[in-house]
């Protein structure tokens, strides 16, 4: 083989060498953008998996997990939103977006120790309320709401996590104070209309419950279907 010959070789062999290096790095962008593109929910998880799957780089893992964390939490796979959020972590790649998502996901499988513990490290001090809720630990509950409370903007929850403490203490008509105070911020919360029917039904006016307990369903019902 002459020289020039054995140059178009080697040059042919980068050049295939380079073209490969381009196909695998772009492969897991590729297949993201064929999720967010996708028409049904199975194509778009299919293409999300298939972008982890496909992810060798740090810099791919970091971004297919986190691009695939949100809606995961939203289609109610916390386990795998809890995967990808524990690689994450490994990967050095964790901060207070996916902390947030990866606390929903462990209270939602029941996992309330490792939900406080990253809640704590996020000083998420709503997401330590709910916990603590949760836990029945009502004395600590009770002490980070009433911070909350102290706060200039009040979110939704806090004034539901007051309202469940007050429904705990047998003080209906004040637990009622708070439900209103979160409809009044957000209507349709699912969360204060399902607090508000446990109060009404406590004060026996059932009628009303039964109102506010369709409007909570009409509302869950549009919120499952977001996604899909």
């Amino acid at each position: 083989m002459d020289k020039d010959s054995i140059v178009a070789t080697v040059i042919s062999l980068i050049m295939i060498g380079v073209g490969f290096l381009i196909f695998i790095s772009s492969l897991p962008f590729l297949y993201i953008w064929l999720g967010i593109s996708a028409k049904f929910p199975e194509d778009r998880m299919e293409y999300q998996e298939k972008a982890v799957e496909t992810s060798l780089f740090r810099y791919q893992k970091i971004y297919t997990r986190n691009s695939s964390l949100p809606s995961l939490v939203l289609t109610k796979d916390f386990y795998t939103a809890i995967e990808y959020f524990e690689e994450l972590e490994k990967l050095d790649a964790v901060d207070n977006a996916n902390i947030k998502l990866a606390i929903f996901s462990y209270i939602r499988v029941g996992d309330y120790d490792k939900a406080l513990k990253y809640a704590i490290q996020a000083n998420d001090k709503v997401h330590q309320a709910q916990i603590y809720l949760l836990t029945k630990n009502y004395a600590k509950a009770n002490e980070i709401v009433d911070e909350l409370l102290k706060r200039n903007n009040v979110q939704i929850n806090t004034y539901i996590y007051k309202a469940e403490l007050l429904i705990n203490d047998k003080k209906l008509l004040q637990a009622e104070k708070y439900a209103d105070m979160a409809l009044a911020k957000a209507p349709n919360s699912v969360d204060a209309l399902y607090t508000k029917v446990k109060i009404l039904n406590k004060t026996n006016r059932k009628e009303e419950a039964k109102k506010y307990f369709k409007k909570a369903r009409v509302q869950e019902i549009k919120r499952s279907m977001l996604y899909y």
